[in-house]
């Protein structure tokens, strides 16, 4: 069986469950920590889907409130945050364009059609 390389997986992988409030108990035995515990890093990806997977720093501020009742009082630690789950290569920055952010594979459609003009 021929393994699939990490360019191809899904940026979001293993965050799609969403909210598990509603699952029984036995399948929530089942599951990791991690996935049953709601996290910054988890909200962020939601509201970066929720918007086509592309959003200004603005509209993430924004849909974290509205979607998670995130409260983000401190934009630098905000920025520190995206800059760290770029690193790890869960969400990209798109070229030539600050505070804009997007899954890695948006982010490369987009970089490619701004070079191609």
């Amino acid at each position: 069986m021929k393994s699939m390389s990490n360019k191809r997986l899904p940026s979001d992988l293993g965050l799609r469950i969403g909210a598990t409030e509603d699952l029984p108990d036995v399948l929530k035995r089942q599951l990791k920590k991690s996935a049953l515990t709601p996290t910054l890093e988890n909200d962020i990806l939601e509201v970066v889907h929720y918007l086509g997977g592309v959003c200004s720093t603005d509209e993430l501020i924004v849909g974290l409130w509205r979607r998670h009742s995130v409260l983000t009082d401190d934009r630098k630690l905000l920025a520190a945050k995206l800059y760290r789950m770029t690193r790890k290569g869960s969400l990209s920055s798109v070229s030539g364009r600050r505070g804009i952010w997007a899954f890695p594979e948006v982010s490369a459609s987009i970089n490619s059609v701004s070079r191609s003009r």
